[in-house]
């Protein structure tokens, strides 16, 4: 038999091991094997979203990396601030008070590059930017995400080249100016889509009524480039001595208010060569070649004969 004093300290052991135990919370730690939850408002990346002092910050950070030519490190500052869910307005440097869109900023400094800070850049995201691009296309999917987070990746600007040549093709001129003229403001999309960007931005403009901004865009083709294309498998040449507003007409057709319908009929597909041609239809046909009484054997008791006393 133990003594006494033996017992009581081996009890006291067990007390103070298990108190230990509950006081450091092994029964409830939670689970390694747990998979963990995103946080709300987290970015594609999986990074917290920049408030609009931080952004402020990286923009700042981006200038002076990419004055110092440290590319690298100044391109990734400007993709995240691209990357970030919300778009907020960030003060412009040199002005008192003035304020820009922080991505709007960083869409800029990017245009502005010289092509081996585009390369690095294209390297560094042109990769995810064809992704994307393929699965919006394989899974008819909007390429606005491409166009907002990649545009100056060779994916970016087939995305929103592809875009734009969409809305034309649905009859939405003005839309697909905004994308092209878009595409006009940066060199290494203007020479990579060249001569068809200038030729559809002119054709787009002559279908909203701009004449004379088509004319002038097509004036400066000329004067840029060989003024002779294949297109629909013939050569089409915009001869010198022959006006753009002439050339693209015969090209293009009369543009806005071709086509109304309006006492010829309608001489294309849906009324015009968009497709979106507006007619003014007449009422409805109501009269009947013959009439027969489909209540009339019913019993004006029954459910269906009160009927009658609604008609």
């Amino acid at each position: 038999m133990l003594p006494r004093q033996f017992v009581l300290v081996w009890f006291s052991a067990v007390a103070l091991v298990a108190h230990t135990t509950e006081s450091h919370g092994f029964e409830d730690a939670p689970d390694e094997a747990a998979p963990r939850v995103a946080q709300p408002g987290a970015t594609i990346t999986g990074a917290a979203p920049l408030t609009r002092r931080d952004l402020g910050k990286r923009l700042a950070l981006a200038r002076r990396l990419l004055e110092q030519r440290q590319y690298t490190e100044g391109l990734a500052q400007l993709q995240r601030v691209l990357e970030n869910p919300q778009d907020e307005y960030t003060p412009v440097p040199g002005t008192e008070g003035g304020e820009k869109s922080a991505k709007s900023t960083a869409e800029e400094l990017l245009a502005t590059l010289p092509d081996e800070a585009l390369e690095i850049y294209e390297k560094q995201n042109g990769p995810t930017a064809q992704k994307l691009l393929e699965q919006a296309r394989r899974n008819f999917e909007s390429v606005d995400p491409v166009i907002d987070r990649f545009l100056h990746t060779r994916a970016g600007y087939e995305a929103l080249y592809g875009q734009a040549n969409d809305y034309w093709e649905q009859g939405q001129p003005q839309l697909a100016v905004l994308g092209y003229e878009r595409l006009l403001s940066f060199t290494a999309a203007r020479t990579r889509f060249e001569p068809m960007l200038s030729l559809r931005a002119a054709v787009a403009l002559r279908q909203t009524g701009e004449t004379e901004r088509a004319s002038r865009l097509l004036d400066e083709l000329r004067g840029k480039s060989n003024p002779t294309w294949e297109l629909a498998g013939r050569m089409v040449t915009l001869a010198a001595a022959e006006s753009s507003d002439v050339w693209l007409e015969k090209l293009a057709g009369r543009g806005a208010g071709e086509f109304h319908g309006d006492g010829v009929g309608w001489l294309l597909s849906r009324g015009n060569r968009r497709r979106n041609g507006v007619a003014t239809g007449g009422g409805p046909y109501l009269n009947h070649g013959w009439r027969v009484e489909t209540l009339a054997e019913l019993s004006r008791d029954s459910r269906e004969g009160k009927l009658l006393e609604i008609i």
